[in-house]
């Protein structure tokens, strides 16, 4: 009977020490209630295609919680490197962690940036003054503007993309070379204003290179875009030309655009774009091709145009990049040239056959993103619009802000 007691109080102490020896695997810091969750270590990563398995040590909570939040573990290549963690804990728990790339996770799952947009264009940069001479833009990127209507009936890359979608307002202006005329010359570009407010939805899946940028464009053109009056305040003596501007009409545009990485390395990337437009302000079509170098830090290749997203969960050490664009497009109608579809009582405005349908567009510039802040300039050329035309180039500046 001794003989059994004393192997049943052995047994005992040998679980006793076993399971004091496993929680010395577990900390507490009872002078915080609400500790954060902090890794340690990584044991292992597999197949980057995959899902991603993690064994960490943690620092636990009191209770048993789920956590979900956005982390770029700088490990994935470029463009796919924004990960959802997924931890699982318990009071006494080693721990498991599913890491699933960007391009595995359902829109609803990531988190959207707040952005703001804003752009500035002026021929000015080019020496010239004439044709498109300047424009503006400003909007934002919000996750509340992530549904609705519009957001219904833009083109996407289906729930499985990141999809973004933003507000934008733009206004352009446009003279012919001689703005101080004080007669119509029929062989010049007329005066024009336009004013837009767009609703946009990007769609993009990086790990296959693709983006998708769709927008819904609602505006005029005429002396209600206020072109006029802004030219006049920038000008000490109003140019006499803008009473012969385009008459007032109404602007619905609907413009799509998908692009596709063709190839990439370490510092650079080829991509492919196609453009199509249908409404009262553009009709068109084409495509472009644009080539990036510098250092690509997990740029999502993202289509902004000439920047890319930027959000509080994904930040760089910093990224900056030269890029060319050689673009040709079919212009089939373009209401600061023909006028509006609606109202035909401009007393200047072209012909169908009087513009050029096939038209060269190249930009070239650079961009430079650092954690909330993207800049980028922008320089453009265009071929002639319309017969006896001159070619035209313009420069730009755009900013990012992720608010």
């Amino acid at each position: 009977m001794l003989f059994r007691m004393l192997i049943i109080f052995v047994l005992l102490f040998s679980l006793a020490c076993e399971n004091q020896r496993g929680n010395k695997n577990i900390r507490r810091d009872n002078r915080v209630k609400n500790i954060p969750i902090k890794a340690k270590k990584v044991s292992e990563l597999v197949d980057l295609k995959n899902e991603k398995l993690f064994e960490r040590e943690f620092i636990l909570p009191q209770k048993s919680t789920t956590k979900y939040f956005l982390e770029d573990i700088g490990t994935l290549s470029p463009g796919n490197s924004i990960t959802k963690i997924n931890i699982e804990q318990g009071q006494d728990q080693i721990y498991t962690i599913t890491q699933k790339p960007l391009f595995k996770l359902n829109s609803s799952e990531i988190n959207h940036p707040a952005l703001l947009l804003i752009t500035f264009d002026n021929d000015i940069f080019a020496g010239t003054d004439y044709y498109y001479t300047n424009g503006f833009s400003i909007g934002m990127v919000h996750p509340k503007l992530a549904s609705g209507f519009f957001n219904n009936i833009l083109a996407g890359l289906g729930s499985n993309a990141f999809n973004t979608s933003g507000i934008r307002v733009y206004q352009f202006m446009f003279t012919p070379q001689n703005p101080e005329s004080i007669e119509i010359d029929r062989n010049d570009r007329p005066f024009a204003g336009v004013l837009l407010a767009e609703y946009f939805k990007l769609s993009q899946i990086p790990a296959r290179g693709i983006n998708m940028h769709a927008s819904f464009r609602l505006g005029v053109i005429g002396k209600a875009s206020m072109a006029e009056a802004l030219q006049t305040a920038m000008h000490q003596l109003k140019p006499f030309g803008w009473n012969y501007q385009m008459a007032n009409d109404l602007l619905i545009n609907y413009d799509f655009s998908l692009e596709k990485m063709f190839l990439k390395g370490d510092f650079w990337q080829l991509s492919g774009m196609l453009d199509l437009g249908l409404g009262s302000y553009q009709t068109y079509g084409g495509g472009a091709l644009q080539f990036r170098v510098g250092l690509l830090n997990s740029i999502p290749n993202g289509y902004f145009p000439e920047l890319n997203p930027v959000n509080d969960s994904y930040e760089p050490a910093g990224s900056f990049w030269f890029f060319i664009e050689p673009a040709w497009h079919f212009m089939a109608y373009n209401a600061s040239l023909n006028g509006g579809l609606f109202n035909d009582s401009s007393p200047h405005s072209f012909g169908y056959n009087e513009i050029n349908h096939s038209l060269v567009r190249f930009s070239a510039g650079f961009s430079w993103h650092y954690r909330k802040l993207g800049l980028g300039l922008k320089w453009t050329y265009l071929s002639p619009e319309f017969q006896n035309a001159k070619q035209h180039n313009w420069g730009s500046l755009s900013l990012l802000y992720t608010i």
